[in-house]
């Protein structure tokens, strides 16, 4: 992989910074704020279509990657666009920029149109941010990033009984994320790193962590990913929270913030857990879940008028 040195970083920094403006502008542009949080989402696309383009074409061979240091015992602060993350996050970017330019439209009778652009922001640089680190505290962290102004788009600008159901995602998503960290941190007490590609090496021998250890860990850290993708019998929440967020918003929650719980599960347990996958009661438990949400979706789908 090459360094390209700030490049990565500033698809999650620049739009984290023009959201100060878009809180700060709100009350004197109103609708026009959106415009920021469209040209912030636009120019986080055209890196990731940079270094997609040169995956894909390949003049870069094996990814993109920026490292930082930025604590003693966190480790380097990794951002990679390979061949996973590199077309999750393209993908996160361009609906990002596209659903920001409608909204300016569709939220203009709105109040605290500052607010609203603001946390859209910050909402679109927790997706890309989780999709592309490497390191599991960071992953985290951009997990909450996520969460937190998702969870105050939908309790301020949604419809119905919005609080209510704002509440309802937030302690969902919240008793999964704790789950998820709680994985997180025996992995790095196990083997010493956050990085998820150093912790596979670690993991791929039985002698240093058992598997059973190693199985309890994934479920863990599967649990708070099964909250995100909304897996039976976790899935309560989404209905609610699709019907009653804003239209823009409920069109990133299932094609984005949804997805990246199914990137999450490749990245990290695939990456750094590959014992447990050569165990047939894991994949056979997978596959079961995912059938019995395929169809009582389906069935329940059916049963709306």
């Amino acid at each position: 992989m090459i360094d390209t040195g700030n490049l990565l970083i500033q698809a999650i920094v620049v739009p984290v910074v023009l959201s100060v403006f878009a809180l700060a502008l709100g009350k004197t542009y109103g609708k026009h704020t959106g415009w920021l949080a469209f040209f912030g989402m636009l120019y986080s696309t055209a890196i990731l279509a940079f270094a997609n383009y040169g995956l894909f074409s390949g003049e870069i061979k094996n990814g993109l990657e920026a490292s930082y240091d930025w604590g003693p015992y966190i480790g380097k602060f990794t951002l990679i666009a390979d061949g996973l993350s590199g077309p999750v996050a393209l993908t996160i970017a361009l609906l990002s920029t596209l659903i920001a330019a409608y909204s300016i439209s569709y939220m203009e009778h709105e109040h605290r149109l500052g607010a609203y652009f603001s946390l859209y922001l910050l909402y679109g640089s927790g997706m890309i941010g989780t999709v592309l680190t490497t390191n599991l505290a960071a992953f985290f962290l951009f997990f909450e990033l996520m969460l937190i102004p998702s969870w105050a788009l939908v309790g301020v600008w949604g419809t119905g009984p919005k609080e209510a159901i704002a509440f309802k995602y937030f302690m969902f998503t919240e008793a999964g994320a704790l789950s998820l960290l709680a994985g997180i941190v025996t992995t790095r007490f196990l083997s010493g790193t956050f990085d998820v590609f150093q912790i596979g090496k670690v993991m791929a021998t039985t002698s240093k962590v058992d598997p059973t250890v190693q199985m309890a860990i994934v479920v863990a850290i599967m649990l708070g990913l099964f909250v995100k993708m909304a897996i039976f019998p976790l899935h309560t929440w989404l209905p609610d929270a699709h019907a009653e967020a804003p239209t823009p918003i409920s069109a990133l929650l299932s094609p984005a913030m949804i997805g990246i719980g199914g990137y999450a599960a490749i990245r990290i347990v695939y990456t750094a857990f590959p014992i447990v996958l050569r165990s047939q009661d894991f994949t056979i438990g997978l596959s079961i879940l995912a059938i019995i949400t395929m169809f009582y979706g389906g069935a329940m789908a059916l049963g709306q008028t």
